[in-house]
């Protein structure tokens, strides 16, 4: 009963924003350079760009693991390619594997692999600091535990579809005291 009032008086995530897959790249066995590890940012040359895996990304941290990615459309398998979502500053992200969703702030805009979902505010009124902090809260963690966890032992995956029925309450006013508050913790 909780949930569904939850979600009643909330709006959806994928209302707000959008939810995009990481790229997938040709097989790895076969294309060992398609994904590759770097020493430093200024060692990536031109055909690349700097990416992050599920392993790089924890609740409230990311840290980038030192791969570069091959950024050339013969390396496309599926996922999402788009520049404007993959090069985007401000973008939200989360481990495909895992128990429940945890997300990260990518504020480099680096690129992101398979193994990772990118979540964009297209609503100004929904700031990603601001979905960030909704979208790792315990009310949220316990309402994917109960709704949209598969049990499985071994390697639980999260689902795009279910990330966009998250529960986002509408934030408040950016010219209400609630909102400094907010921007302060934040």
């Amino acid at each position: 009963d909780l949930w569904d009032r939850l979600q009643l008086s909330c709006t959806r995530l994928g209302d707000v924003a959008r939810v995009h897959f990481g790229k997938q790249l040709r097989d790895r066995r076969k294309y060992p350079d398609d994904v590759v590890e770097v020493t430093s940012l200024h060692s990536i040359s031109r055909t690349y760009r700097p990416c992050y895996t599920g392993s790089d990304v924890r609740r409230y941290h990311l840290a980038w693991g030192g791969r570069a990615c091959r950024n050339d459309p013969s390396a496309q398998r599926g996922g999402c390619w788009d520049p404007d979502v993959q090069d985007a500053k401000g973008k939200l992200l989360t481990r495909q594997i895992g128990t429940y969703p945890e997300f990260a702030l990518d504020q480099a805009g680096h690129q992101c692999l398979n193994t990772v979902f990118m979540v964009l505010s297209n609503d100004a009124a929904f700031p990603p600091e601001y979905l960030l902090a909704v979208l790792n809260s315990r009310l949220v963690r316990a309402l994917w535990l109960e709704r949209f966890y598969d049990r499985r032992r071994t390697f639980p995956k999260i689902k795009g579809t279910y990330l966009k029925e998250l529960p986002v309450a509408r934030p408040p006013d950016k010219d209400g005291a609630l909102w400094s508050v907010f921007l302060a913790i934040a």
